[in-house]
């Protein structure tokens, strides 16, 4: 009789233990709440036609006790690599999504000079201008985008001859030609200039006619005129019928027409191997 004690401990012990592990394995499971993207895949740009790699990517489970876990069981759906752009990616597990972004770059095939440079031929000593010119870039997605940034090298005037100037952007290259021609400029000289009242103002000339003492014409030469090409120095005043030829202008207020007053353009054009040049000066005629 004095061991009954012990022998109730004992069941009570065991009565505690089998109500404990029903307890347990009775428990309700812990909810899926959400999955979150811990950490991105280490690729998140491609080129155009690329598959997709998730490497790197780390997937969580949220459950709704507050816990987490890291799954691997999840499906990615697929990027549309045929067009450029922003692409979501969308994660799947267990009916819970997230996505993250991507991006599907183009590239460039090539370049090209559009529009070539309003000025191709220089002197000796010119220096480069690029005004005027278009640069287009060509994308593999079959677009096209006019660019800047680009650079430019193989421009040398110091010696006569073709130059071809190569264009680079972003690895690719293409190029034109321009040309440094022997002539290196001209320059108009005035050689009948007597009296103080015609005189040189910048590029203006002033003839006053019909005034006593005061001379009427105004001879022009062009310095150095055997360097162009044979007959073909020629001057001109645009509107009107007056031309002239050779090394030397004369402007004479007794032929030009009576209603010829106010600033005009006198206009000298040469050739030299067969390359046009041309010169502009502005003269007043005053009463």
């Amino acid at each position: 009789m004095k061991k009954k004690p012990y022998a109730i401990i004992w069941v009570v012990i065991f009565i505690t233990i089998i109500v404990f592990i029903f307890a347990v394995s009775c428990k309700a499971p812990k909810i899926l709440m959400d999955i979150t993207v811990d950490t991105p895949p280490t690729k998140l740009e491609y080129k155009l036609g690329e598959e997709l790699n998730p490497e790197g990517m780390v997937i969580s489970a949220v459950y709704d006790d507050g816990s987490t876990e890291t799954v691997d069981d999840y499906t990615v759906s697929n990027l549309d690599s045929e067009t450029s752009g922003s692409k979501i990616i969308t994660v799947s597990y267990n009916g819970k999504n997230t996505a993250f972004i991507v991006y599907v770059n183009r590239t460039i095939d090539s370049i090209s000079v559009t529009t070539i440079p309003a000025k191709v031929v220089y002197t000796i000593d010119d220096i480069f201008n690029p005004a005027g010119m278009v640069i287009t870039a060509f994308f593999d997605d079959g677009s096209s985008a006019i660019v800047t940034g680009y650079t430019l090298s193989g421009f040398d005037s110091s010696e006569l001859g073709n130059n071809s100037i190569t264009v680079e952007y972003e690895g690719k290259t293409t190029s034109f030609e321009i040309i440094v021609s022997k002539v290196q400029g001209f320059s108009i000289t005035f050689a009948s200039i007597i009296d103080l009242a015609p005189f040189i103002e910048g590029p203006t000339i002033y003839i006053l006619p019909g005034r006593e003492g005061k001379p009427t014409s105004v001879t022009l030469t062009l310095d150095n005129p055997d360097q162009y090409d044979e007959n073909s120095i020629i001057w001109k005043i645009p509107g009107t019928s007056i031309t002239g030829n050779g090394a030397s202008f004369t402007l004479d207020s007794e032929n030009l027409p009576n209603n010829l007053i106010g600033d005009y353009f006198l206009t000298l054009e040469v050739k030299k191997d067969s390359i046009p040049y041309n010169k502009t000066v502005i003269f007043t005629v005053a009463p």
